[in-house]
Parts: structure tokens; sequence; C-alpha cells
């Protein structure tokens, strides 16, 4: 299986599910870019992947 998006949407991530987190349980979450296929996080990593991609959003561009 595979998944791509063609941009990020960062609102995805508004619905961060702490309880989750807690659990260790994982999420499921497609990272666009060059030929990824889809990656299995936990939680926790995918604020950290979050964190290390550039952001432009609304003319500001952050990181």
């Amino acid at each position: 299986m595979q998944a791509r998006l063609d941009k990020l949407d960062i609102d995805d991530f508004d619905d961060f599910d702490e309880q989750a987190s807690r659990e260790g349980k994982y999420l499921i979450y497609a990272l666009a870019g060059e030929k990824h296929g889809f990656r299995i996080l936990r939680a926790k990593e995918v604020i950290r992947v979050m964190m290390t991609i550039p952001v432009e959003q609304d003319g500001f561009k952050g990181f």
C-alpha cells in the first residue's frame, strides 16, 4: 500500500489524540515527498516529524 499527499495539511495535527499517545497506539500518516510510501509512527514521532518540516502558511515562512 502506498499513500501520497500533494500538500501537507497542518490542520490534520489539530486532531492529535493524546490518549492514543499515552496508550502507545500507532498513527498512520502519509508524508509528502519523493517516493515515500507511508510510515507508521508513534504519536510523539508524528509531532517531532512535523516540527522538522518547513512550513509556509499565510505568507509566514517558519522553521
